[in-house]
């Protein structure tokens, strides 16, 4: 489980998984079979960037020793 605050400062976002969606980051709060809840949290100027942010997120989580992780997305 991660909380996010959304690249628009406007949002914190409990996540339980992010995906890359082109050149922005998804954050999939509840998924169901029929139906998924879910916010974009960030978009970059390419896919690229959007995967270097992700590889980010995961290394944050993985040095993290807490059951909760937060992270804000950057701007650029």
């Amino acid at each position: 489980m991660i909380w996010v605050k959304a690249q628009d400062q406007d949002s914190l976002l409990q996540v339980n998984q992010l995906l890359i969606k082109g050149k922005k980051i998804e954050g999939i709060i509840q998924w169901h079979p029929l139906q998924k809840w879910s916010e974009i949290v960030g978009k970059y100027d390419s896919e690229e960037r959007a995967q270097a942010v992700l590889d980010d997120i995961f290394r944050v989580v993985e040095e993290s020793n807490g059951h909760f992780v937060t992270y804000t997305m950057p701007e650029q």
